[in-house]
C-alpha cells in the first residue's frame, strides 16, 4: 500500500513539473482600455508613463473567430525625450512557482518608436533590462518566424507583428515572488539619441501605436509545494481506503 501511495505522489509531482499557463490575456470580447482583465489565472494590467488605450484587431497567430481584439497603447513621448518611460505593465505573482517564461505578441504602427525594451520587477518598483527572442510573423507561411535575441526591434518595418519571449527561468528572484511583474516601454534608438519610427518611410509620432496580444505567463509549481499536496492527497485516499 505504501509503495502505491508514494508511486501516486511522485507521478503527482512529475505531471506537475511541466510548465503550465499561470496567466493570460487575449483582449477579446469587451475590453477595459485602461486595465484588462484576464482570460486565464490572475494578474492586472496598465499602461505605463502616461499612455492610453484603445481596442483595435487581434494578433493573426490569435485562434479566436470572433471578437479577436488586441490592447492598442498610443500617446507616447516626444522624439527625443521619455525613452524607457512608456508603453504597458502587467503584474502576475508567482508564489509557489518557479521557472517563470512570458510570451507576447506585439504589434508597432509604421510611425511607432522601432525598438522597445523589455523588463521585469521582483519588487514592483525598481526594473531590469532582459533580453529577449523577438521573432517576425511571416505573411506568407503565417507563423513567426526567424527569432533574434537582444533588444526589441520591429526589424520588418511598420504595421508588423513580433512574437516577444522572455525566459526568465535563470532568475531565481523571480521564483515565489508575489510582486513580480514586467513590461514593455517604448526606447531610443540604440545608435542614437531619439526615437526612430518603425517604417523608414514615416516619421515618428507621438500618436503611434504599440498592440499587445496573448500575453501569457507560464510557470512550474515548486517541488516542495507539489511534494507536499500529492502526499497530502496520498494520505486522503488511505484514510478514506481504511474506511
Amino acid at each position: 500500500m505504501k509503495k502505491v501511495l508514494l508511486s501516486f505522489a511522485a507521478l503527482t509531482v512529475v505531471a506537475a513539473s511541466q510548465a503550465q499557463v499561470l496567466t493570460q490575456w487575449d483582449f477579446n470580447g469587451t475590453l477595459n482600455t485602461t486595465s484588462p482583465v484576464t482570460t486565464i489565472g490572475a494578474g492586472t494590467a496598465a499602461l505605463v508613463g502616461g499612455t492610453s488605450g484603445a481596442s483595435a484587431s487581434g494578433s493573426p497567430a490569435d485562434p479566436a473567430v470572433a471578437s479577436d481584439n488586441r490592447w492598442n497603447v498610443s500617446t507616447f513621448p516626444a522624439v527625443s525625450s521619455g525613452s524607457g518611460t512608456a508603453g504597458a505593465r502587467f503584474n502576475v505573482s508567482t508564489a509557489g512557482l518557479s521557472d517563470v517564461r512570458v510570451t507576447l505578441d506585439w504589434r508597432t504602427s509604421n510611425s511607432a518608436s522601432r525598438f522597445a525594451r523589455f523588463q521585469y520587477t521582483t519588487d514592483g518598483s525598481i526594473w531590469n533590462n532582459f533580453s529577449v527572442s523577438t521573432a517576425a510573423w511571416n505573411t506568407t507561411t503565417l507563423v513567426y518566424e526567424n527569432p533574434v535575441v537582444g533588444e526589441i526591434s520591429a526589424s520588418t518595418g511598420g504595421d508588423s507583428w513580433h512574437r516577444i519571449s522572455a525566459n526568465l527561468t535563470g532568475v531565481a528572484a523571480v521564483n515565489n515572488n508575489a510582486n513580480f511583474g514586467f513590461r514593455v516601454v517604448s526606447v531610443f534608438d540604440p545608435a542614437g539619441s531619439g526615437f526612430v519610427s518603425a517604417n523608414p518611410t514615416s516619421a515618428y509620432a507621438t500618436t503611434g501605436t504599440y498592440g499587445f496580444d496573448l500575453v501569457t505567463v507560464e510557470a512550474v509549481p515548486e517541488p516542495m509545494t507539489m511534494g507536499l499536496l500529492a502526499l497530502g492527497l496520498a494520505g486522503v485516499a488511505a484514510r478514506r481506503r481504511k474506511a
